[in-house]
Parts: structure tokens; C-alpha cells; sequence
């Protein structure tokens, strides 16, 4: 790699929000010179004000992310903060660019821009917004996360037991009127979140929500709306009125009665208004004098499908939600991937000149695309099929269709792959070294079945259907059905293709009828092709269960009879010549020994890759173990892209590595019992064995977490910067002791002790890089030196980095309270606090 070439590089990143500063981050990381830009005074940007989602466990919203790249972007060398100040203008001069500040500060000279200017939320103004302002019990999520945040929710609920709380869902978004035609992707599974949170914390809250259509897309999205629809009332329409009641009835809520169809009034206590994202102000006038397009609604785009950041003026990139609305995960990984574009062309070494082999597991779409991605880049493919014998370019040679993979085992930059290929009379084993393996599984997609008497020959596939569409449409006749939730939930590629095959359809002059219980609209212009097919005829018929649907096959045409939602009491009648049916899609059957090979979970939904926000979008506790594809969560074609797009950044990385890396972990082998301790217990795979019997630290794969510190049971394995003897000196008698993982609750502290809450005197607070670092002798020689009280926090369960952190600390404060001896107001404390939850920790510091 060519570092000179790095360090004479200067960046300008637009906003400080979680894509900024992953940009901003990573490219400091690579030597570059980077200006942070930022219009507040702290950084953090939108994300850094929503609350904690997780009850029992995480609940994989992001929002601790914030924190955590605030403090690293904060001391990070090479970044130039600039808080307070807003680019108005960016100019660019033969090459290079300036971005032009406030009237009193020079301009930045740059020689590319990262644009992650972030979004604003919407002002509720108009149709029910106005009731923000008038009446106090209404409230938007934004105003919802920082009562949650600053546990001061019961304010507004005066301690009942079974507070009445409405969620309204689209304030904002959806709104043909005010030119906002377009759904806000993250709004739906937001107040999901809240809802499951105040759940938690009061559990006999009564909560409504009104909604359009849920959008439940996403990473276990469907299992967490599944665990959670039984315990609220869903009511599928908007209400028309909100008004002010009285003090047994605070607020009074007019809208339709699903059950009667007439016009009803239901009270609550609290009223939250969903509002939804929009453009940042001030971005589409900052890129006025570039080439760079920006749509109907203000956000940059350049209509460049997977592109992923890469913006029409090649020294420009995009992040986050400045070309549209993100969740907090999807942005941080867009910070990364504009800043590796950068890297890597400053770095002039684009492609690997050795050869570079990767294990692509899986033939299907996402492995296929992977394949050619990687062959493109000068990457040395090998993809182990599941028998399906797909055809390959020639340029892909390494193709095994007819392959079983037995083992893995290693490291990044040096896994060892044993697996069998050939006929089954003729099979023989096999080894490939490899420097990283790709998960591309694909769910099994299965024919719909056909449980409804209809004879098969009028039932078809999405795909079955589409293919007669472009090569023969003659044959398809005037009368079409298609049925969006009959295989089960829908996902977002089936949505989208079903909405632009049934307006093809209608285009043609066919009677297109649509059955569905909800219809997803994600991605920018969902709403705007869900609108194109009622305006070119499609009719959509909502149900809400399949029950709602009776079918009887006659002769020539199917007859439905249909119980829509909207009209009570009363059946559609629908003809139809054919019936097409989205495929059903399951977890393939092979993802079970497909996670064990690489010794990861499997997710609630049986997909492959943990929902672990430390890891995801594509990668995993093992360094160089990457995913992506259908089999790991609900993507689309331009959603893999964007995967292999960062995979291949990593992979890049690996090929170029930085410093080398020094976990500061030590295994004395004069201590060593070689009893394998280390081995068993590492979840990243960072120990090797030596001459068959010697332990040693793989410093590339290690993430210097310390759970092999604590559990050696020789006491042979040191951490040169978090020793036991270090953290012990620090302890005073009669004080609260704290030990925090340093990426969750000593992050929580910190804000506690900046805001005046706790001071020196009262606790001392010991950062630990991971709470599995904390062992039981850490723990007995903490309580000899006479503290009041110690407390073990880390990450939420689900959350942690190294896996089971938390689970590890928790078993310790099991263990040592416990123990005889151990006195009743010495007692050992376990609690679990993310990096925005300063007062859920201070309330196990100073009880009230």
C-alpha cells in the first residue's frame, strides 16, 4: 500500500452524524487527512438523541453506535473537528474541491467530499400535527426517545398502572398532499421498538397502533413483530381527529371502528405521532453549482442502481441518509464504504497482484454475483455449490457444484477448507487454503403449494408469469389475480416485483386484481410504484387473514369471494383466468451445518449471521467470515451489491493490512498448562496451536477482548494494558466500583460524570475492553480492598462484540455472591447499560 500517497490526501465530510463519522473514522484510519464537518456543537448527529431499545436483550437498533464513534472520532489523530459550523457551498477547481463555510471561516480544501448531511425529521404540521402543539399528551418519537432516554416517561402517564398510549403511524410520510410520496423505511419498525420497550417497563400498557401498512422489513423483523402483535390492538387506518378530553380521558382519538365500519372514539393517555424523515434542509443548495441531481423530495441521487455512495462527479461521494432514508446500522456501513473508495484509489493498488483465494459458499443469485464481483477486482473465487450446476462463465474456473464443505479451520488470511466433491460412487476429499470465506446462502424458495382446489395450470409463479410476460403476452388472458400474502409474509424483492408485474399487466388492458393483507413499499420509490398501479387499474383488495378468501374453480375462470377489510359485512366478488402466487420462502435446510462450519448462531429465523450490530451488515465474530444473499436477511439485487461492496473493502483490507496489529495479549509459556482453555473458548478464533500442543495469539484475528485472559485456568494468559495488578491499584475503600466494557457502560459513565450526576468521590469506574474480561479473581481481589459495592456492566445480551461478554460477567456475579463470606452489603452487581443509557446505570450506582 502506498501510505505516502495516503497521507497527502485531505477528505471534507459533510455531517457528524453516524455516517460521517464512520467515514471520517475509517479514513483516519488510513492516514488520510479528514476536515468533520458538523452544523451542531457535539457530535452524534440524529442518531445520538434516540433512546436504548433493548428489554432482556438488545434489540439491534444502532442508536449506542453514536456514542461509541463520537469518543473514537473525538481522539482520533488526523481529524480536524469543526463543530458549530455548516458548509453552504461546495466549489470545485480543476480536481479538487473547496467547501465553503460560515462567512468567517477560511474554506476547506479538499481533494474529495464525503456527503452525510444526515436528514431532518418531519414537522407534524398539517392534518393531525397541529395537535402537538395544542394538546401536551401529544408527542412525536423523537419527543418519545428523549423520555425514554431521560426515564421521565411517567410524567406524562402519572404512574398508571395501564396507561392508554396510541402510536399513529405515516405523520408525515405517505402524503401525496404534501408532496411527501414516499414511505420513511424505518418509521414502522421505530415504534415497534418503543412499543416492545414500554411493554417492558410497564407491562400493563394498553397500546394501540394505527397504521397504513406496517413495513416489517429487516433482520428478524417478522419474529419481532410476531412476538409483539398479540400483546397491542393493530387498527389498519388513520384517524381523523385528535381532542382534548378530560382528566380521567385525556385525549380522545375519532377514527373508523375496524369491527362496525362506523365512526368511534377511543381515549388514551398518551398520543405518539410516528413522523418520518426528509431531506436535510440546505443540502440540495450546498451541491448547486455541481453535477449532482437531486430528486422531487431533496434528497442527492444519481440513479446508479447498488451503487452505494458513488455519486455523478467521482470526487464526490454520498453517505447515509443524504440520498435517503437509512437505519443507523445501513449508514454506518455506507460511511465505511465511501471512505474505502477513497482508499482505495488514493492507495493505488485497486486490485490484489498475488492471487488471493476466497470460499464462496453457495450457487445461487448472491453467490453467482459474488463470484463475478470478486473475478472483476482480481480476486480468486472458489464457490462450493449445493448441486445445483449453474452455468458459469468460463472466466470463473474454480466452480464445485457437486461439493460438501466438512471443516474450517484457521484464521483470516490463512483458512484451511476440507470438503468432498464428485459423484457420490466417486467422491474424494479435497483441501483449499483461502484467505476468507463468504456465506452466500439463499432460502429455499418453494412453489406456493395449492391448497386451494384450483387445477394447477392456473396457478402460477411470479416468475412463471413474468417470463410468459416477455416472451409470449398473447397468452396471457384478460382476467388476472395475484395474491401478495399467500406463501406467508412478504418479502421486500417479491413486493416490488409483483407491483411492476401487475402494472405491466394493467398496461396491457388486463383486469389485474391485487389480494393482500399489507403491501410493502420500500426503497425511495415504493409509494410512487404502488400509486402507478392503481392509477394505470390494479385493484387492491385487503384481507387479513387467508380465511378472508374463498376460491372455487369453474370451468374457464376462478371465482373469489373475498371479506375486504374496508367494507364490512359485505363480499367482493372477483373473477380471474389465473392466479399468481409469490414463491414461499424458508431457511435452506443446509443452513444449520453451514453456521457450524464457521461456529456462529443461527438467527431466531433460522438465517444465516447473528443480528449483532457489531458485526453486521455482512460481517461476523470471526474476522474474514463474511455474508450476504437472501439467506441472511431480506435483500434485493442492488442490496447484495451493496454487501459485496463492503466485503470487498474487507477483503482488500486483509490483502493490504495497516499497522500490524498488537491486541496486547501475552501467553506466558512457562506458565502454560496447554490445557486448550483459550482455544475452546475464543470466539474469533484468534488462538493457534504451535507444534501440536502450544497455544499462541493470532494478533490478526484477535479483538484483545480478554475472554481468554480471564478463563485460563494457569493464569499463563496476560493483557499487557488491562492487568489485573493495574485495575486492583485503582480500588479505594468504602467506594462504588465499577467495571465497564469500554464500548457500552463506561461510555454511559462518562456522560454521567460530564454531567455533574457523580463525581470521583463516589465511584471509581474501571474500563475493561470487554466485560468477559472480568474473572472471578479480578472480582475476589476487588472486594479484599473493601469497596462499598462492584458492579460488573456491560453490553445488553446480544450486543456484545466478543458474543457472550455479558453472559461471562453475569455468571461471575452468580458465582462469587454465591461464595460463603461474602457479606450482604458487599454484595456483586451485574447490569448490563449501552452507550446512551447513563441514567439506567446511574440507578444501580445511587438507587433512589
Amino acid at each position: 500500500m502506498n501510505k505516502h500517497a495516503l497521507e497527502e490526501k485531505t477528505v471534507v465530510v459533510v455531517g457528524g452524524g453516524v455516517a460521517g463519522m464512520s467515514a471520517a473514522r475509517h479514513l483516519a484510519q488510513h492516514h488520510i487527512n479528514v476536515h468533520l464537518v458538523e452544523k451542531s456543537p457535539t457530535l452524534g448527529g440524529n442518531a445520538s438523541l434516540w433512546a436504548c431499545m433493548a428489554t432482556d436483550t438488545c434489540q439491534n437498533c444502532g442508536a449506542c453506535l453514536s456514542q461509541e464513534l463520537a469518543q473514537s472520532v473525538a481522539n482520533k489523530n488526523g481529524i480536524s473537528l469543526h463543530l458549530n459550523q455548516q458548509v453552504t457551498a461546495i466549489e470545485k477547481n480543476e480536481g479538487s474541491y473547496s467547501a465553503i463555510l460560515d462567512p468567517d471561516s477560511p474554506p476547506l480544501k479538499a481533494d474529495h467530499v464525503i456527503l452525510a448531511s444526515g436528514f431532518s425529521a418531519f414537522r407534524p404540521d398539517g392534518l393531525l400535527g397541529q395537535a402537538c402543539d395544542a394538546h401536551p399528551g401529544v408527542i412525536t418519537t423523537n419527543q418519545l426517545n428523549h423520555l425514554l432516554t431521560n426515564q421521565n416517561l411517567d410524567r406524562f402517564l402519572t404512574d398508571k398502572e395501564s396507561p392508554r398510549i396510541a402510536f399513529l403511524q405515516c405523520v408525515g410520510s405517505r402524503n401525496r398532499e404534501k408532496k411527501r410520496d414516499f414511505c420513511s423505511q424505518v418509521c414502522c419498525k421505530i415504534s415497534l421498538r418503543h412499543i416492545n420497550k414500554i411493554l417492558h417497563m410497564i407491562p400493563g400498557a394498553d397500546v394501540t397502533m394505527f397504521y397504513m401498512d406496517l413495513q416489517v422489513i429487516g433482520k428478524e423483523a417478522r419474529t419481532e413483530f410476531g412476538a409483539l402483535k398479540d400483546n397491542i390492538r393493530l387498527v389498519q387506518g388513520v384517524p381523523a381527529e385528535i381532542l382534548k378530553g378530560n382528566p380521567d380521558n385525556p385525549l380522545t382519538l375519532i377514527h373508523e371502528n375496524p369491527d362496525s365500519m362506523a365512526r368511534a372514539a377511543s381515549h388514551f393517555d398518551l398520543v405518539v405521532l410516528s413522523v418520518g424523515l426528509h431531506a436535510q434542509p440546505g443540502t440540495a443548495g450546498m451541491v448547486q453549482g455541481l453535477d449532482l441531481p437531486v430528486n422531487d423530495w431533496g434528497f442527492l441521487t444519481n440513479g446508479i442502481p447498488g451503487s452505494s455512495g458513488q455519486s455523478s462527479d467521482p470526487g464526490i461521494l454520498v453517505a447515509g441518509c443524504a440520498d435517503g432514508p437509512k437505519d443507523i446500522i445501513t449508514s454506518v456501513v455506507e460511511g465505511e464504504n465511501c471512505a474505502h473508495r477513497i482508499i482505495q484509489s488514493a492507495a493505488e493498488a485497486s486490485q490484489p497482484s498475488d492471487p488471493f483465494p476466497v470460499a464462496v459458499m453457495g450457487d445461487g443469485h448472491a453467490g453467482i454475483e459474488t463470484a463475478h464481483t470478486l473475478s472483476a477486482l482480481g480476486f480468486d473465487p472458489w464457490v462450493f455449490g449445493q448441486g445445483h450446476r449453474r452455468d458459469l462463465p468460463a472466466t470463473l474456473n474454480n466452480y464445485i457444484p457437486d461439493s460438501r464443505v466438512v471443516s474450517v479451520t484457521g484464521y483470516a488470511n490463512q483458512y484451511l477448507l476440507t470438503y468432498t466433491a464428485g459423484d457420490e460412487e466417486k467422491k474424494k476429499s479435497f483441501s483449499l487454503s483461502c484467505r476468507a470465506i463468504i456465506l452466500a446462502g439463499e432460502d429455499q424458495f418453494l412453489p406456493a403449494g395449492n391448497d386451494l382446489g384450483i387445477k394447477s395450470d392456473k396457478i402460477l409463479s411470479l416468475e412463471g408469469f413474468a417470463s410468459t410476460l416477455d416472451t409470449d403476452p398473447e397468452m396471457i388472458p384478460d382476467k388476472l389475480a395475484f395474491w401478495q400474502d399467500f406463501s406467508g409474509p412478504e418479502s421486500k424483492q417479491s413486493s416490488r416485483q409483483l407491483l411492476l408485474l401487475a402494472t405491466r399487466a394493467a398496461k396491457l388492458k388486463k383486469t389485474v386484481t391485487v389480494f393482500m393483507e399489507k403491501m410493502l413499499v420500500h426503497g425511495m420509490d415504493g409509494q410512487r410504484l404502488y400509486d402507478e398501479a392503481r392509477k394505470n387499474g390494479v385493484k387492491f383488495l385487503r384481507i387479513n387473514t387467508p380465511d378472508d378468501i374463498q376460491a372455487a374453480d369453474q370451468s374457464d375462470i376462478i371465482q373469489f369471494t373475498v371479506k375486504e377489510v374496508s367494507l364490512k359485512g359485505m363480499a367482493v366478488s372477483v373473477e380471474s383466468q389465473w392466479l399468481i402466487l409469490p414463491d414461499r420462502s424458508v431457511p435452506d435446510v443446509y443452513f444449520d451445518a453451514l453456521a457450524d462450519l464457521v461456529n456462529e448462531p443461527l438467527d431466531r429465523e433460522g438465517g444465516l449471521q447473528s443480528p449483532n450490530i457489531r458485526h453486521r451488515l455482512t460481517g461476523s465474530f470471526r474476522k474474514g467470515v463474511f455474508y450476504t444473499g437472501t439467506g441472511h436477511d431480506d435483500v434485493t439485487p442492488d442490496d447484495v451489491q451493496a454487501e459485496l461492496l463492503n466485503i470487498c473493502a474487507r477483503l482488500w483490507e486483509l490483502k493490504h493490512p495497516q499497522d500490524p496489529a498488537d491486541p496486547g495479549v501475552v501467553i506466558n509459556e512457562k506458565k502454560c498448562a496447554k490445557c486448550l482453555t483459550c482455544l475452546r473458548v475464543c470466539p474469533h478464533s484468534a488462538i493457534r496451536i504451535n507444534n501440536g500442543v502450544k497455544p499462541a495469539i493470532v494478533p490478526e484475528a484477535c479483538y484483545a477482548c480478554g475472554l481468554c485472559v480471564a478463563n485460563c485456568p494457569a493464569l499463563a494468559i496476560e493483557k499487557t494494558d488491562h492487568s489485573d495488578d493495574e485495575m486492583i491499584a485503582a480500588i479505594q475503600k468504602g467506594q462504588c466500583v465499577v467495571f465497564a466494557c469500554q464500548r457500552s457502560a463506561a461510555l454511559a459513565a462518562k456522560t454521567v460524570f460530564e454531567n455533574g450526576t457523580l463525581g470521583d468521590q463516589d465511584c471509581q469506574v474501571i474500563e475493561v475492553p470487554c466485560a468477559c474480561r472480568i474473572s472471578t479473581g479480578l472480582v475476589l481481589k476487588s472486594l479484599a480492598r473493601g469497596p462499598e459495592k462492584v458492579i460488573l456492566a456491560g453490553c445488553h445480551e446480544g450486543n456484545c462484540q466478543s458474543h457472550k461478554g455479558s453472559s461471562e460477567a453475569q455468571d461471575v456475579a452468580r458465582f462469587v455472591n454465591s461464595l460463603p463470606g461474602i457479606r450482604e452489603n458487599q454484595s456483586v452487581f451485574w447490569t448490563s447499560a449501552a452507550a446512551n443509557e447513563g441514567g439506567q446505570l446511574l440507578n444501580i450506582i445511587q438507587p433512589s
